[in-house]
């Protein structure tokens, strides 16, 4: 199964919902990491537009993007954070 998550290009993070982990995302060629709380402010790490429904697929790749439109405000700024998190708001298994 590993296997097959890394092969569709998405780290599954459902076990680290409601602890910290660390998300990064490059912002005018300087890459920002941040530590924050998966699931925490504003569902970050939720694959999806907001926080409906209880068992979402969280991905690292989603938790980034989250980030990176959370801090920016700027959806072209963080349009690598979203083709990456797409594979994940598509193949994640909900939490």
């Amino acid at each position: 199964m590993i296997g097959l998550l890394f092969f569709l290009g998405f780290q599954d993070i459902c076990e680290f919902k409601g602890k910290a982990r660390f998300a990064e995302y490059t912002f005018k060629e300087i890459t920002i990491r941040k530590e924050v709380q998966v699931g925490g402010d504003s569902c970050l790490g939720a694959c999806g537009k907001d926080c409906f429904g209880t068992n979402r697929p969280y991905t690292q790749e989603c938790l980034n993007h989250d980030l990176c439109h959370r801090d920016t405000k700027n959806l072209i700024e963080c349009h690598d954070e979203l083709k990456k998190a797409f594979r994940g708001f598509i193949f994640a298994p909900d939490c």
